[in-house]
Order: C-alpha cells, then sequence, then structure tokens
C-alpha cells in the first residue's frame, strides 16, 4: 500500500500532501500552531487508515523510513518504507508518546516510546519544528 497524509486545522481546513493543484507539500509545510488532527490514507482508496486527532499540547510526530533489503545471492533488491504517525507531549515533567507504526501491508503496530534494540522501531532526532 501507499501512503500520503492530510492535516487538519482547527479552522477546518486542510492541508494535503499531495493538492489537486501545485506541488506536493512536505512535512515542514504543516502549520503547527492550528494542527488538531492528521490523517494517513491509503493513495489508492483514499480510505484513512491512521486517524491521529491532537489533544492541546500534544505535538505530532510523523515521519516516513524508508527501508532496504538487498538479496545479495540473488542479485535483488527491495524497498519499502514504514510511516511513524503520533504525538508527544510533556506531561509531569516526562515526555510521553504515543506512536504507530504503518508497514507496507498495512499492519499497524502501536508503541508507546521508540526502542533502540528494534530495527524498525529506532528512535529519531525531533525536529525543532515538532518541540
Amino acid at each position: 500500500m501507499l501512503f500520503a497524509w492530510t492535516a487538519i486545522y482547527g479552522d477546518e481546513t486542510t492541508l494535503d500532501q499531495y493538492p489537486s493543484e501545485g506541488p506536493p507539500n512536505t512535512y515542514l509545510n504543516i502549520d503547527r500552531s492550528k494542527l488538531v488532527g492528521f490523517i494517513l490514507y491509503n493513495i489508492a482508496t483514499k480510505t484513512p487508515h491512521v486517524v491521529l486527532r491532537l489533544q492541546p499540547g500534544q505535538k505530532l510526530i510523523y515521519r516516513r523510513r524508508h527501508c532496504k533489503d538487498v538479496y545479495l545471492s540473488q542479485g535483488q533488491e527491495k524497498n519499502w518504507d514504514i510511516h511513524i504517525v503520533g504525538f508527544h507531549e510533556l506531561r509531569n515533567g516526562s515526555n510521553n508518546q504515543q506512536l504507530a507504526f504503518v508497514f507496507p501491508d498495512g499492519r499497524v503496530e502501536l508503541m508507546d516510546r521508540f526502542r533502540a534494540d528494534v530495527q524498525w522501531f529506532r528512535p529519531f532526532t525531533l525536529m525543532k519544528e515538532e518541540l
């Protein structure tokens, strides 16, 4: 499955990754000051796959992690993406996270934090826009 996103703003407007007119939007185009939701949807069917509704104080986390499997004995290479959708928030001085890892087959794995011991769930550095 191929996925794209739509950012939902509190004034009932949206920002699509692939608008009907103009160039594609990037993650950095999202206006976090107005953001109240985020949808990851199946491009082929336009069906929402993950819907995230943000509460005050919650900050969006989104990444597309590109993965590559190389089968040297067969001379083949397989490329695929994992989409990470979630949020982080400071609560009682602690950084709390809720994350959905969306795999190409549509499987979703939910985690309450990144995990350095599992390849797909390794943490990354938050951008200043996410803080």
